[in-house]
């Protein structure tokens, strides 16, 4: 558990990377790390801003330490996921969407991310079932109805791929060069 100090200090980072200043970020993390190397915020923390920079192999051991002093946190599982689906272990990264989702059942990103690895594996049934869940749990999702259309259109059912389509565009108009390169892609193949 991060102390007062260490959290006025971690609230200062979390402002710094929301807004992309991850290496000064990372620094001020350092600094509580130095003082509480088993903080798990910070650890967490340092974890996202290597990875925000594309440094998932950095980030790993990070992750997993954080996981270590806090294993039930959700967002730390699932940047543990995250970082190891961009490292290529896409095994262990749907156990760490699993472990997220048994948390936090309304975790969108771990519910989304389990369901494009799952759709990339060739489960379709498992997919599916995330997606739609997806949408359920928040039917004002636009990315949702996006990720799911998306999902259809590359399993080549254009019937069940446009109403997700139109839905996505509805909700979010700035969706449309999103969705015009899924159609370019589709007539491309």
């Amino acid at each position: 558990m991060s102390s007062p100090a260490h959290l006025d200090i971690l609230v200062r980072a979390e402002a710094l990377a929301n807004d992309g200043v991850f290496d000064e970020a990372a620094h001020l993390c350092d600094r509580v790390i130095a003082e509480a190397v088993d903080d798990a915020a910070a650890l967490n923390l340092k974890g996202f801003c290597l990875a925000s920079q594309g440094r998932p192999a950095e980030a790993l051991p990070l992750f997993r330490l954080a996981r270590l002093h806090l294993p039930n946190y959700p967002a730390i599982r699932y940047n543990l996921g995250k970082a190891l689906e961009e490292t290529g272990d896409t095994i262990a990264a749907l156990a760490e969407y699993d472990e997220t989702l048994r948390l936090d059942a309304d975790h969108a990103g771990a519910r989304g991310s389990r369901a494009t690895l799952r759709a990339e594996a060739g489960d379709a049934a498992g997919a599916g079932v995330d997606f739609d869940e997806l949408i359920r749990r928040d039917p004002a999702n636009a990315r949702a109805y996006l990720l799911r259309g998306g999902w259809h259109l590359a399993s080549r059912r254009f019937a069940e791929a446009l109403p997700d389509l139109r839905m996505a565009l509805e909700l979010d108009p700035e969706l449309k060069p999103a969705i015009d390169a899924l159609a370019a892609d589709m007539h491309g193949s």
